[in-house]
C-alpha cells in the first residue's frame, strides 16, 4: 500500500523532494533504523556484567529489508547476530571448559540442563542468565530509539535540502 506526504515550503527543496525522496526512502529507513538499533545495542551491552568480555563480544545488529512484510525494514538486535568483528576469544583465567563463544553464547542465554559426559562424568549446569535482557533492552530504550530514528531522518531530510 503505498504512503503519500505533503511537503510544501521553498520551490527548490520542493522539486528537489519530488525527484529524490522515492529513491532515498529504502536507505533512509534503512540508517533510521540501524541508528534505533545501535541504541539497543549499547543498552543490551551495558546490561551484560564486565567481566563477561566474552558474553559482550557475541551481542551484534543486522538491519535487513524483509520481503515476506512488505519490503519492510527491520532491525535485529541480539546475541549471536550480525557480523562478528572479533575472530579471537578473550583470555580466560580458568583452564577449565571451553568458554563462552558465538558458537555456544545459546548456553549462558537459555541454559542447559544438568549434562554428563560419554563416560558418564557430570559436567553441570548452567543457568539461564540472559533470557530476558533483549527484551528489557528494548523496551528500556523505546523514547531514546524514537529519538535516534527521528535525528537519522531529519539529517537525511537536511542533506536533501542542501544542508538548510
Amino acid at each position: 500500500m503505498p504512503r503519500y506526504a505533503t511537503i510544501t515550503g521553498d520551490g527548490t527543496l520542493d522539486r528537489r523532494l519530488r525527484v529524490e525522496l522515492p529513491k532515498r526512502t529504502r536507505s533512509s529507513a534503512k540508517k533510521a533504523s540501524g541508528a534505533g538499533g545501535r541504541v539497543v545495542r549499547r543498552k543490551l551491552k551495558l546490561l551484560v556484567p564486565p567481566r563477561l568480555k566474552s558474553v559482550r563480544a557475541t551481542i551484534g545488529m543486522r538491519t535487513d529489508s524483509d520481503r515476506s512484510a512488505g519490503g519492510a525494514v527491520l532491525t535485529k538486535v541480539g546475541f549471536n547476530v550480525g557480523k562478528s568483528r572479533r575472530r579471537t576469544i578473550p583470555a580466560r583465567s580458568t583452564d577449565k571448559g571451553v568458554g563462552i563463544s558465538r558458537a555456544n553464547i545459546h548456553w549462558w542465554v537459555l541454559g542447559t540442563k544438568p549434562r554428563k559426559t560419554a563416560a558418564g562424568r557430570r559436567t553441570g549446569k548452567m543457568p539461564a542468565n540472559g533470557r530476558d535482557l533483549v527484551e528489557i533492552a528494548a523496551t528500556s530504550t523505546k523514547s531514546e530509539q524514537l529519538k535516534a530514528i527521528a535525528d537519522s531522518f531529519r539529517k537525511d531530510i537536511a542533506k536533501l535540502g542542501g544542508g538548510r
